[in-house]
């Protein structure tokens, strides 16, 4: 590996299989539906909107991916703890894991992750001007609904990956954890 290289691949294995799948996929498929349920208002509301929701899912999943090769992630290619559910990214993993040439500098890897960081918040900041419009109630459940997602994930599911050393949610986690 080279000295350029920002992540050390020394996972933690032990994680592998994931021994939470069920607590994952309990308060993952909910948030999935909210995502649907918010694609589907926002085509309503405006097609560009809700194909500009859609492209931000894909665009995260995609650079999650490229991150994911980087970090050789051990989910390539099959089921992957990932934040928000982005489903598509192990098997984009594993389509890159091939054509990649690895391992990226810092610098490259910085940007990707950044560029992939854009894409979460832009998934999840889009849609909350348009469902406060629809209704008050409606704009701060999404809100609600998001911070315990993120938060019950960074609590429970970012400390069993296998990459939580490497990932920026991991990484999220372990400073709250210096802290106590």
């Amino acid at each position: 590996m080279s000295k350029s290289s920002p992540t050390p691949h020394n996972h933690d294995f032990s994680c592998v299989p994931f021994k939470k799948k069920g607590f994952y996929f309990g308060m993952t498929i909910p948030f999935l539906l909210v995502s649907l349920g918010i694609l589907i208002f926002l085509g309503v509301t405006n097609v560009w909107l809700a194909l500009l929701y859609l492209y931000l899912y894909l665009h995260t999943s995609f650079f999650q991916a490229f991150c994911c090769v980087h970090q050789e992630c051990p989910y390539i290619g099959g089921f992957c703890p990932a934040v928000i559910g982005i489903l598509p990214a192990p098997y984009i993993a594993k389509w890159l894991k091939s054509t990649l040439k690895l391992p990226l500098s810092k610098k490259k890897f910085d940007f990707v992750i950044n560029v992939a960081f854009i894409g979460f918040l832009g998934f999840i900041f889009l849609p909350i001007y348009w469902l406060f419009q629809a209704h008050f109630v409606v704009g701060i459940s999404y809100i609600i609904i998001v911070v315990v997602y993120l938060l019950v994930f960074g609590f429970y599911i970012c400390p069993s990956c296998a990459i939580r050393d490497t990932c920026p949610g991991g990484k999220v986690h372990q400073l709250f954890k210096r802290q106590k």
